[in-house]
């Protein structure tokens, strides 16, 4: 990132002013893209280093260069055109995740029940986790319980980890039948009732009397231990079921919050910073400042916060439809992740911050036209 993003500004430079530029523009998403991916194929055995991996290194190049490519354009209708199809695509993640949350608990108030599912994912999560003594050891390997940051937990959040590590789940009772366990299917077929109608009443019957009461108590406890099986398995897959969909739409949400905040703080930052900068004497060094004036300064930056505001309604937006969702406190969620990882947060924002306008300074920074004129400059004095 920190080659292919300056090179990508070198390109956009280069192509700035001609017909080419909104082309350009339209490469920086793609960019962001396969970046992406390439960090979660990375972390994909670190699930919970994931969101503050991709958006802290990702979102934070693709924002600041973002930042720049639109104060340093020339079309209007190109930074417009970028901005409309940014939004477009934000609002249409916002819907999907609108629509998703409610369908997820309408599922939950289904599968699990209104007084465990609530209106609150987290709430919802919480009581499936009391829920361990049904899952079996085979269930509790889906779910990752530890993560790889240190919090600070309650004597009973601590307690009730070690029961979803340890506990041995529930024991099925033992059956004659030498067939392997029933599947769900098998168990409770999709529009049935009772197991009067399943594959064990076409048994062939005996003439006899007697065998015929021996082979109805067989059947009786067959079905006993089907019923038993039923009863203790069902409640077990659909809990770790719907803890497994909760705990993937909060990592999607987690995300998408992460993301939606990079994404207004960092224009909102850069554009005071040029708006700061362009009044100090070393300035004229800095390639970004180029043509910028204490005059103009107001002119150039104009899209960028204009870019920053929209970014900020679009973060209200996500929070009102977070807490309308699926009872969410998205500013929770933020605040706990910034809190929480607040060192390797600082760490990345403060390395990538000093690496993207290092490399803007001439003197400090990377000539990747490999021309390197000042120092020419320099011989030629000499």
């Amino acid at each position: 990132m920190a080659i292919s993003y300056p090179a990508y500004q070198l390109l956009f430079n280069s192509v700035t002013g001609s017909a080419y530029e909104l082309s350009v523009f339209l490469l920086l998403p793609v960019l962001k893209l396969v970046l992406k991916n390439l960090v979660a194929i990375c972390l994909a055995d670190l699930a919970d280093l994931i969101p503050e991996n991709i958006i802290f290194t990702v979102h934070f190049f693709n924002a600041i260069y973002l930042a720049t490519s639109m104060q340093s354009a020339s079309s209007t209708f190109a930074v417009s055109a970028i901005m409309i199809i940014d939004l477009l695509g934000t609002g249409m993640t916002l819907y999907r995740i609108y629509r998703s949350s409610n369908r997820i608990m309408k599922h939950l108030q289904q599968t699990i029940g209104p007084s465990i599912a609530k209106d609150n994912l987290l709430a919802a999560a919480y009581s499936l986790c009391h829920y361990h003594d049904k899952f079996t050891k085979e269930e509790r390997t889906q779910v990752q319980v530890r993560s790889f940051f240190p919090h600070q937990l309650s004597t009973e959040g601590h307690d009730l980890l070690r029961k979803l590590e340890n506990g041995t789940g529930p024991t099925f009772p033992s059956s004659s039948n030498t067939q392997s366990m029933p599947t769900i299917k098998n168990v409770l077929p999709a529009g049935s009732g009772p197991l009067i109608g399943s594959r064990w009443s076409t048994m062939i019957q005996p003439v006899g009397p007697t065998k015929v009461t021996s082979v109805q108590v067989t059947r009786t406890k067959r079905s006993c231990n089907v019923n038993a099986i039923a009863i203790a398995a069902v409640p077990s897959v659909q809990h770790i079921a719907s803890l497994r969909k909760i705990l993937a739409t909060l990592f999607t949400l987690e995300c998408m919050i992460l993301a939606e905040y990079i994404e207004f703080i960092i224009p909102l930052l850069y554009g005071n910073y040029v708006l700061m900068m362009v009044h100090l004497p070393s300035a004229r060094y800095h390639t970004e400042l180029t043509n910028v004036t204490m005059e103009n300064v107001v002119s150039t930056v104009y899209m960028v916060f204009l870019y920053g505001l929209l970014e900020v309604g679009s973060f209200i937006l996500l929070v009102l439809l977070l807490k309308r969702g699926c009872g969410m406190q998205a500013l929770y969620h933020l605040a706990f992740v910034l809190e929480t990882q607040m060192l390797p947060i600082q760490s990345k924002i403060i390395g990538w911050t000093l690496i993207t306008l290092g490399f803007r300074v001439v003197h400090f920074g990377v000539d990747f036209t490999f021309q390197f004129s000042w120092i020419t400059d320099q011989n030629r004095v000499t």
